[in-house]
């Protein structure tokens, strides 16, 4: 039969009289040991049987089938009662059974590695895995009102005293808008700066790509090259009968640029206004 492991083990056997066979109290009382099937040595459980009260030769026998009495799940195991009767000695077999892992109250195996109160819970389901089952630890529903979700988590895991708040894990639901002062669960002020001062905006952007050092040639930003282009476009122009020819930028307040030319208009130098 299959016993769980950490139950309480009974077992009944009768004597008998040699001549008759008929039931018999021993000369003494009788002692048992309990083998694992491909052991010699006993598990070291064993001792006296007790006999039952005004029943003639009725003995029972009882343990605790428990990991540290030495025995181990999916084991078999045989107890061997040993009795005198008429001065005959006799020894026999009086129970084989096999220990399952430990079940919980709702008939589901648990793992060896919960503890709960200073109790150790033995065993795995068949298949080695630990099964967690919250209930069995405190034996009661949970209720998170009075703390027992938060305070089994932290037995379960090992985070402080199981019968004190679980604060040692703090959750932020929000971050505030970065703009505002830092607050409790908010980021710091070093945070902040960083994270503000490492996203720059539509106009740093902009900024950026118009004055990028040479932008467009060797020592023309974007910005400088826009200049030139709108003032030779759309700007006044000067001297265009001349061999110094003049051109304004479009808002008409500085040469953008002078131009010296030859008699058939060819340009030969340039001075240029970028700012």
């Amino acid at each position: 039969m299959d016993i769980p492991l950490n139950d309480v083990v009974y077992f009944d056997f009768i004597t008998s009289s040699p001549a008759s066979a008929a039931a018999t109290d021993a000369d003494s009382t009788p002692t048992f040991a309990v083998y694992q099937n491909n052991t010699d040595t006993d598990v070291g459980v064993g001792g006296n049987a007790v006999k039952r009260t005004s029943l003639t030769g009725n003995y029972r026998v009882n343990f605790t089938a428990s990991g540290a009495n030495g025995f181990s799940v999916d084991k078999w195991y045989n107890v061997v009662a040993s009795a005198t009767v008429s001065t005959v000695a006799a020894k026999g077999v009086i129970g084989r059974f096999r220990i399952i892992a430990a079940e919980n109250v709702a008939g589901y195996p648990i793992t060896d590695t919960m503890k709960w109160a200073g109790d150790t819970i033995p065993a795995r389901n068949v298949t080695g895995v630990p099964i967690v089952d919250l209930k069995y630890i405190l034996g009661t529903a949970l209720t998170e009102t009075s703390g027992q979700i938060a305070a089994a988590f932290k037995q379960f895991f090992n985070i402080g005293s199981p019968t004190s708040t679980m604060n040692e894990i703090t959750l932020v639901d929000t971050v505030t808008n970065l703009t505002n002062a830092p607050t409790a669960g908010d980021l710091t002020a070093t945070m902040k700066t960083s994270v503000t001062n490492a996203v720059p905006t539509a106009a740093a952007n902009a900024t950026a790509l118009l004055d990028a050092s040479n932008g467009v040639e060797t020592g023309y930003t974007l910005r400088q090259a826009l200049k030139l282009i709108l003032a030779s476009l759309a700007g006044k122009l000067s001297g265009a009968a001349t061999t110094s020819v003049s051109i304004r930028d479009v808002t008409d307040s500085k040469t953008r640029i002078a131009a010296t030319v030859d008699s058939d208009g060819n340009r030969t130098a340039f001075t240029y206004d970028l700012t």
